[in-house]
């Protein structure tokens, strides 16, 4: 888990938004990012996810990402609110191994 500290203040909201694509550099459409459990956002055809309306106030975010078929390393991160402006946060996904089964 990786911690991301931006620092916290003014109760102003914020948006995290950022990029997800692949481990080619193609962006990944249909991942959703959490913000701890309360907000979500889903990638657009672009790549492109951002949440918006996340409170300052709140101490820490613990942030995940999920997109059926794809892992991502690392899969959650802690995230401070930045004192001013908006935070930025890209995630890189790999296809999932699929696990073969003797028949």
């Amino acid at each position: 888990m990786r911690v991301v500290a931006l620092h916290q203040s003014s109760s102003t909201p914020f948006t995290l938004a950022g990029l997800v694509k692949d481990a080619g550099g193609i962006a990944l459409p249909g991942a959703v990012v959490y913000a701890t459990s309360r907000r979500s956002a889903t990638s657009d055809a672009n790549g492109r996810y951002a949440i918006d309306g996340l409170d300052r106030a709140v101490i820490t975010y613990l942030i995940r990402i999920e997109r059926a078929g794809y892992k991502f390393v690392p899969d959650r991160v802690v995230l401070h609110p930045p004192i001013n402006g908006n935070a930025g946060l890209d995630f890189t996904a790999e296809p999932r191994k699929r696990r073969h089964t003797g028949l």
